[in-house]
């Protein structure tokens, strides 16, 4: 996974460089917790094509699992996701995990850095 801290009107966020990462498993997610925490940058920004057909077969519980994962370490990730979302079961997850705070799926960069920003400021882990 490669990554690079990006600080957008303030927010320091760590993005994982397209096609360096497929979110195959549930320690590539927490390579990305590692990855934030070794860049001081407590926020992500995932592409959407990191994801593998794994994770979008809500089948496997990938995608779950590893969702969870960025739940209990209070990582925020915003997914940035060029083209149309797959429809189906994939399609009623990401409506229903854009409810909650955080995970979001956004095809507009400055949108998901805005979020990112407010959820930054508010769920980065102390001590």
């Amino acid at each position: 996974m490669e990554v690079r801290v990006v600080d957008a009107g303030g927010v320091r966020y760590t993005e994982v460089l397209p096609g360096t990462v497929s979110f195959a498993s549930e320690q590539d997610a927490l390579d990305l917790v590692g990855a934030c925490a070794g860049t001081l940058a407590w926020a992500a920004l995932v592409h959407g094509d990191a994801l593998s057909e794994r994770f979008l077969d809500l089948r496997t519980g990938l995608a779950g699992a590893i969702l969870q994962k960025f739940v209990n370490y209070r990582l925020p990730v915003a997914v940035l996701w060029t083209g149309e979302v797959p429809g189906g079961r994939f399609g009623e997850y990401v409506r229903e995990t854009n409810r909650g705070g955080h995970v979001r799926l956004f095809s507009d960069r400055a949108a998901a850095e805005a979020w990112l920003a407010e959820r930054a400021l508010t769920d980065a882990p102390s001590g």
